[in-house]
């Protein structure tokens, strides 16, 4: 299976802290390079993780991985603490 080119640039730019830093300060240089639509950079921009998942195919687990690298504290917002039957051992 052929990883579409947004997908592909989440799991190879969040894959380092070089790569996480240039996604957040040039952004718009990251998605030239990947060849990004104008369609997918504006989905990407709205940090709109449904519209990432619906409209341009980024799997949930790459769109996790994509906001908090474009934004750090969205980390912050997420947390499986809602759901205890996943923490007990």
């Amino acid at each position: 299976m052929q990883l579409n080119n947004v997908n592909r640039l989440i799991q190879e730019v969040c894959h380092s802290p070089e790569g996480v830093a240039r996604l957040q300060a040039t952004p718009e240089e990251v998605y030239q390079e990947y060849g990004l639509k104008a369609q997918e950079i504006a989905v990407l921009n709205s940090m709109d993780g449904v519209e990432m998942t619906t409209k341009i195919g980024v799997h949930p687990i790459l769109v996790m991985h994509f906001l908090i690298a474009a934004n750090p504290e969205m980390a912050v917002s997420m947390s499986i603490s809602e759901y205890p039957d996943l923490l007990e051992d």
